[in-house]
């Protein structure tokens, strides 16, 4: 008997068409969503440089304030300023401080507050406090 070739196994060599639109579908969807991911961690790295500097802002005058209350407490009074972009940035940030007293204990409560607006456009702050007590007479200026 011969063999009867129509029936033998046929072996296939390479890809198809199709094959190759799938996994060029599957690789997109890949890179599509490493590139979103990028996108959020630049968004995340942004935000956390913006929170950072205000908080290096308001610590800033917090220890500012803190210190001449060693030598001009009775004249600490709040106020406000603000600060352009600072290099590397394109945030502007302001911030304000309150000193509001307790004569009863005889300390000064101090409150600094940055604000900024976010990359979304958002309105930002963050909010230091601290206290001071009125320094006694005795102690050397």
């Amino acid at each position: 008997m011969s063999a009867d070739r129509t029936h033998a196994p046929h072996y296939q060599l390479g890809f198809t068409l199709v094959e190759a639109l799938i996994a060029l579908l599957v690789l997109a969807v890949g890179l599509l969503g490493l590139a979103q991911l990028q996108g959020h961690a630049m968004e995340s790295s942004a935000a956390a440089k913006a929170r950072t500097t205000a908080i290096n802002l308001g610590q800033q005058k917090l220890e500012e304030l803190r210190a001449k209350a060693s030598y001009a407490y009775p004249a600490m009074t709040g106020g406000s300023d603000s600060a352009g972009p600072l290099p590397g940035s394109h945030t502007g940030f302001s911030r304000s401080w309150s000193v509001t007293e307790d004569t009863a204990l005889r300390y000064k409560t101090i409150t600094v507050v940055a604000n900024w607006v976010d990359t979304s456009g958002r309105s930002q702050s963050i909010a230091l406090k601290s206290m001071v007590a009125e320094p006694s007479p005795e102690a050397p200026h």
